[in-house]
């Protein structure tokens, strides 16, 4: 095989290669976000349900960004509001978690309030 031949198939794959890395990437980050944030994300909200009873929390990973989004379903009152910010808030720097979370309460018929982001 001469070096020129060699030269463009070497040229060619280098190319191939380049548009595959492209075409993965978005979705190997989008894994990645998701197996870091969504485990964080359940635990955190299995934590607030044992912290606070008779609430129910939810925790979800956004695929498109680093969101953690956390769910309260009950009437909470807003000192335990507070409660739920403020510990989300020292749990997010405890896990060294570069996310932003939204809080977001639910009523009984499933609507969700504005998110309260932190």
């Amino acid at each position: 095989m001469n070096k020129e031949r060699l030269a463009t198939l070497l040229g060619v794959a280098a190319a191939l290669g380049v548009i595959a890395v492209a075409f993965v990437w978005p979705f190997v980050r989008i894994e990645w976000r998701l197996a870091w944030n969504q485990p964080a994300a359940r635990a955190m909200a299995e934590a607030l349900t044992l912290r606070h009873p008779g609430l129910q929390f939810t925790g979800a990973a956004s695929y498109e960004r680093d969101i953690i989004y956390i769910r309260v379903n009950g009437q909470a009152d807003e000192a335990t509001l507070t409660d739920v910010r403020d510990w989300l808030a020292t749990e997010r720097d405890r896990r060294g978690l570069a996310v932003r979370i939204e809080l977001r309460l639910a009523d009984r018929n499933g609507r969700e309030s504005e998110p309260v982001e932190f």
